[in-house]
């Protein structure tokens, strides 16, 4: 499972990757570099949370995703949305139903 987990975050880090080298625009280079940084806190916080895993320790690891991991997710979501915005914004979608920005 862990091994699984290390795997997607790759692929997720390999696509945003190939999406900054096409997409940094004006307006965007922020929440880029709020993704870069907490991105990085992120994988580096989970990974420190294995070891429970491995040990079945599920109220210690609730608790400490919810202190550490969760906050972070949260803020990698806000920057996910401005950039996923900009992109909407950029490529002229008609009306908001058209970007699934209420989803």
């Amino acid at each position: 499972m862990l091994k699984t987990i290390q795997d997607e975050w790759a692929a997720a880090r390999s696509s945003f990757e190939t999406f900054k080298a096409a997409r940094v625009a004006e307006g965007e280079t922020t929440a880029v570099e709020t993704f870069d940084t907490t991105w990085a806190q992120y994988t580096q916080n989970a990974r420190a949370l294995f070891g429970l895993v491995q040990a079945h320790k599920v109220a210690e690891l609730n608790a400490r995703l919810d202190a550490s991991v969760t906050p972070l997710a949260d803020k990698i979501n806000n920057s996910l949305d401005t950039l996923f915005k900009a992109v909407v914004k950029a490529y002229g979608a008609e009306t908001r139903e058209d970007a699934r920005l209420d989803e």
